[in-house]
């Protein structure tokens, strides 16, 4: 697994069987499709903030954790955690704290008596939603994913994009859904309904305030970029991709160079960011990655650019940038300053 290493941090390391017996472990309660944790792993991962349920998320080369602590390192600190199974779930037990100056400490609980009290507010829960969803996964699993599929009540088809055939109009219709920013119309009475019936009705509530957060993100008045987290079903997944849009100009001008920048993290290929900008009848892509893509696979995605392009009478080309420069937006209202797109 990619993610998980041999601990390299600038402090002197830890030894992780001694150390983890004496911490309080955390709960992973969400976790990447495919991460297996077998006694001893040890690994490493970037704070990103905190979920609606006051969850800490972190992010390893293979994907976002939720974990259950009250443990609460700074936004972009490194955690150095020992994971071990315990039947199906698994414990995370949290050795160190490395801040972005290399200083590295030992986990920083919080003060007697303020346990709990160190949640964020609605704007952090909102850029965390955009990474990880986790009242949406609950959700489909009380439901046994799929549930009824093809059903035309089953819920989950007008509820989310899709991966194959249908997923551009499931992406048009998550982003009029989230412009509408109708909560109840979005969720429907047949998921409501199946929710209550699996004894789960806390979560059609939670998906609800979920999803009036995010909604809020895309209907923002602010000049500057727009949000639209689309959470894309594919292979009984949830997996968010953030799709960032500035708002139009006044001056009705179409000639007006317009851009988009889409983020996703997947499994195999870790964190990706496509930047587009349109330009009368020219799209030029460039698509980052940390480490190099396959050329088979720049080749297939070069192939599809062009597909693409040629269907829409554009022309214009993919470019590839392979680098750790790079880092993902700040999500509106949630953080401020640069962006970190390096043009």
């Amino acid at each position: 697994m990619s993610g998980v290493l041999p601990y390299r941090g600038h402090a002197p390391p830890v030894d992780p069987s001694a150390e983890a017996t004496q911490r309080i472990p955390a709960y992973v309660r969400e976790a990447p499709p495919g991460l297996r944790a077998a006694p001893g792993t040890t690994l490493r991962a970037t704070v990103i903030g905190h979920d609606s349920q006051g969850h800490l998320l972190v992010r390893s080369t293979d994907g976002v954790l939720a974990l259950s602590t009250h443990i609460r390192p700074r936004q972009g600190s490194t955690v150095v955690m020992q994971l071990r199974p315990v039947g199906a779930q698994i414990q995370a037990y949290i050795l160190q704290v490395i801040e972005a100056n290399g200083a590295a400490s030992a986990p920083n609980m919080p003060a007697a008596g303020q346990a709990g009290t160190a949640y964020p507010g609605d704007g952090d829960e909102a850029a965390a939603l955009t990474r990880i969803w986790p009242a949406l996964n609950e959700a489909i699993k009380a439901l046994e994913f799929g549930f009824r599929a093809g059903s035309p009540d089953d819920g989950w088809p007008s509820l989310l994009p899709r991966s194959g055939p249908t997923l551009a109009a499931g992406m048009l219709a998550m982003i009029a859904a989230l412009l509408r920013g109708d909560a109840r119309d979005w969720l429907g009475a047949g998921l409501r309904r199946a929710l209550a019936q699996a004894g789960r009705d806390d979560l059609a509530q939670r998906l609800e305030n979920d999803f009036a957060k995010l909604s809020r993100l895309a209907r923002t008045d602010s000049a500057d970029w727009r949000v639209f987290v689309l959470p894309i079903l594919t292979g009984g997944a949830v997996r968010p991709l953030r799709l960032f849009l500035r708002p139009p100009d006044d001056s009705g001008d179409s000639r007006v160079a317009r851009r988009f920048i889409v983020e996703a993290e997947l499994p195999q290929l870790g964190p990706l960011q496509l930047e587009g900008l349109i330009n009368g009848n020219r799209l030029e892509l460039i698509l980052r990655s940390y480490a190099p893509l396959s050329d088979t696979l720049r080749d297939d995605l070069r192939a599809a650019h062009e597909r693409a392009a040629a269907l829409g009478g554009l022309s214009g080309r993919l470019r590839f940038a392979a680098d750790t420069s790079w880092k993902f937006l700040p999500v509106p209202q949630a953080e401020s300053g640069t962006h970190g797109v390096v043009i």
